[in-house]
């Protein structure tokens, strides 16, 4: 039953929310609230009926999360407050460092249309001695840029960005396609929050070109395009093909 579904991502969205708050993960925490966010505002939509059961659970949620916080002040501290400092203090942030000594090394040796070439980040930082101490970087944690859109721009150039940029595009194009059906809305709304985890412009520590990485990347991509895809045949599409190959596929 729906109000089954209902309950059972509710608690896992619980569950899941409780864990990230103990790995102290700030990214993982933040991407994970954003496409929370998103699935728990289609269900809104979506159920009129369960609306009830939504707003009970997200105070419990609530609740459980503010116990948790106040009787651990050091989980609090290490994922709340520290995601709110990251937030506000960005530019000042170990991320925030590597990031601008990425676009440094952009401007001042590499190519604007074609960049320093793809994982050469690494090489580039790892010599440039006065880069490391300006930006205060630890030559072992500079490994790639920490955001996959600046690690495009900075390695690949201005093409190899604009590239990307149109890939995204299109593949949240086709998994945005089911948001017209109004049965498909509730599976491209997990689609877009799957992908939001990967591709939010906003986030950081992933390299795009490390295979743990690329395998996590394209099984996402993957999964989003393969669940909004499927079943989209239309009435016209099934007629145009042989009746006997009608019940295929529909199936």
């Amino acid at each position: 039953s729906i109000r089954t579904k209902v309950i059972v991502v509710i608690v896992g969205i619980g569950i899941t929310t409780g864990f990230l708050f103990l790995t102290g993960e700030r990214a993982a925490f933040l991407n994970f609230m954003l496409g929370s966010f998103l699935i728990l505002i289609a269900l809104f939509y979506k159920f009129p009926t369960t609306r009830v059961l939504l707003l009970t659970g997200l105070a419990l949620s609530a609740i459980g999360t503010t116990v948790l916080a106040l009787s651990n002040p050091i989980m609090k501290k290490r994922t709340i407050d520290s995601s709110i400092e990251y937030i506000v203090n960005w530019p000042e942030s170990p991320n925030g460092r590597i990031v601008s000594s990425a676009v440094e090394i952009m401007i001042n040796h590499g190519n604007y249309l074609t960049g320093i070439g793809i994982r050469n980040y690494r090489s580039e930082i790892s010599k440039n001695k006065s880069l490391l101490k300006k930006y205060r970087i630890s030559a072992p944690n500079a490994t790639h840029p920490h955001n996959i859109y600046v690690e495009w721009l900075v390695e690949t150039g201005i093409f190899g960005l604009l590239g990307f940029a149109l890939m995204i595009f299109f593949i949240m194009k086709d998994c945005l396609k089911p948001f017209l059906n109004e049965k498909r809305l509730m599976v491209s709304t997990f689609a877009i929050a799957t992908l939001l985890t990967t591709f939010w412009p906003l986030s950081h520590g992933m390299s795009f070109f490390t295979n743990r990485h690329a395998a996590i990347i394209w099984i996402t991509v993957a999964w989003a395009l393969a669940f909004t895809r499927r079943n989209t045949l239309t009435s016209s599409d099934v007629n145009s093909q042989p009746d006997s190959h009608n019940e295929q596929n529909v199936t």
